[in-house]
């Protein structure tokens, strides 16, 4: 019998069996074996700023938004777009659920 609702989701990300699915599955296990990149990426985000105000992004957030617009050729307010859209790109960057960016934030931490 046909259940009304499922009693739990999963909590995993869930990429969709096609090409772009696949290729941002892989992307996403390079940067996880790759911690380096991240690394260095927060020193950058970090460098001279004094630690105020709300925490933003994670570098590797930040890495991974810069990834998804270099792939697609986006605009900011695109890539925020697709962020919000996307249950593919919102696994990739690793957003919470009901977590946005907007595009200020995209282009203030990929620039």
């Amino acid at each position: 019998m046909r259940p009304m609702k499922k009693s739990q989701l999963p909590l995993t990300a869930r990429w969709p069996d096609h090409e772009l699915g696949r290729e941002l599955k892989v992307i996403s296990q390079v940067l996880d074996h790759h911690p380096i990149i991240a690394a260095l990426a927060h020193q950058d985000l970090c460098g001279n700023f004094k630690d105020v105000g709300a925490p933003g992004m994670s570098a590797d957030q930040v890495v991974r938004c810069a990834i998804l617009q270099r792939i697609h050729d986006f605009t900011f307010a695109k890539l925020a777009f697709h962020l919000e859209d996307s249950s593919s790109f919102r696994a990739f960057v690793r957003l919470a659920w009901g977590e946005e960016i907007k595009k200020s934030a995209l282009h203030a931490a990929i620039k």
